[in-house]
């Protein structure tokens, strides 16, 4: 089966995977790594924030970008559907 998954359910399991280990994610970095324009993560993670499940976390000049509450449990429901598919 060869299903295509939405982009925000990508950068969802993404996130889920690179905050678990810690990591401070960039928009640019999520870009690069799913290969995906950075006007269309941009636009992803406004779509996200606006529903509340991510947020964005500045330090300095840097902008990083986290999951809420709200945007780990639905991470976890992300992660079981794109094991799914593959």
């Amino acid at each position: 089966m060869n299903l295509q998954i939405p982009i925000w359910i990508k950068v969802m399991v993404y996130l889920r995977i690179k905050l678990s280990k810690n990591e401070k994610i960039h928009k640019i970095i999520i870009s690069k790594e799913l290969d995906v324009t950075y006007s269309h993560i941009v636009n992803t993670l406004k779509n996200l924030l606006d529903k509340g499940y991510v947020k964005f976390n500045r330090k300095g000049r840097n902008i990083y970008v986290e999951l809420t509450g709200k945007g780990i449990k639905l991470s976890e429901h992300c992660k079981r559907v794109y094991e799914a598919t593959l």
